[in-house]
């Protein structure tokens, strides 16, 4: 193979809309079963099943693309049984949350978040029914990984990491070149993403080094520009209990929310002087920190640096 060579070859491009309505679903499901071995596709109600399947062989695995209504897929123990794979899948859904069981833990998955799936374990997957789905799913052998570590710590540090952030810019991107038909550079693209993978697992730290202060904090931090995000959602991904993420935090004489709100008001204090936020008013500085609320930020900037927030770019 010469130089800018590639293996990519494209296996299929399939579409539900010429198809029967009443036989779409079923159309759609033996469409994807070669790919997604013994994952069953559950459609949720009886709205018309139109969707949109592609698939890619390349050098490193192959990628597949879905595009259909939200619905729900599982793999379960009798699948395991009458289809065993033990192929791994990097899932990865650019605007679509989605919500997971795999291993026995419980995923929340936020859009653009990648998320490895072991086809050897059962899982369930749900999308929201009332929205169209995009996903794309990188699937590879398990070689490509160094033994040893689990899913779920592997996941925790996709969710968390620089590294994870990383692979969820290379799989967006990967996924963009397919969406632009463009097979051959998703090819090129696969190896970087699962050297990235490869490295994170390598670095990813087990159950009993995560759960220290300083594991807990690092991984908050990736989160704390979220409004949303919570100690539940913290302790969810370490796969605890928000007690249990509270004691580290006491064992310092403090709290999370008091660390969390610190944290938020020292990056805000930071942006305000930073000259790509110059242009920004005091309140999209607010909300771009992680604050839903300018009139609580303003109080609680005052009250810990002693100062107004505008007086900060002074």
């Amino acid at each position: 193979m010469t130089s800018g060579e590639t293996f990519a070859t494209r296996l299929a491009t399939v579409s539900t809309v010429t198809v029967n309505d009443a036989s779409k679903f079923d159309f759609f499901c033996d469409a994807i079963c070669e790919v997604y071995a013994g994952i069953q596709p559950v459609q949720s109600d009886d709205r018309i099943f139109n969707a949109e399947f592609q698939a890619a062989a390349l050098s490193n695995g192959v990628l597949a693309r879905i595009s259909a209504p939200g619905h729900m897929a599982n793999r379960g123990t009798r699948e395991l049984r009458r289809r065993p794979d033990d192929s791994l899948f990097l899932n990865f859904s650019a605007f679509s949350s989605y919500s997971a069981r795999h291993a026995d833990e419980d995923w929340r998955l936020a859009a653009g978040q990648p998320f490895l799936i072991d086809n050897d374990r059962p899982f369930h997957l749900d999308f929201d029914r009332t929205r169209r789905m995009v996903l794309y799913s990188l699937r590879f052998d398990r070689s490509a990984i160094a033994p040893g570590r689990s899913i779920g710590d592997i996941n925790r540090a996709i969710a968390t990491t620089q590294l994870g952030q990383h692979l969820a810019l290379q799989m967006r991107l990967i996924c963009q070149a397919m969406q632009g038909d463009r097979i051959d550079l998703a090819d090129m693209m696969s190896k970087p993403v699962l050297r990235l993978l490869a490295l994170i697992a390598d670095a990813a730290p087990a159950a009993g080094e995560r759960l220290t202060l300083a594991g807990i904090e690092a991984t908050a931090f990736f989160h704390i520009t979220d409004p949303g995000f919570g100690i539940g959602q913290l302790a969810r991904l370490f796969n605890c209990t928000a007690r249990t993420i509270q004691s580290r935090f006491a064992e310092n004489g403090t709290t999370f929310s008091r660390w969390l709100l610190a944290e938020r008001l020292e990056l805000a204090r930071d942006r305000l002087s930073a000259p790509e936020f110059i242009g920004r008013s005091v309140e999209s500085v607010a909300y771009a920190s992680g604050f839903r609320d300018p009139t609580h930020f303003h109080r609680a900037f005052k009250r810990h640096f002693g100062l107004p927030p505008g007086q900060c770019r002074r």
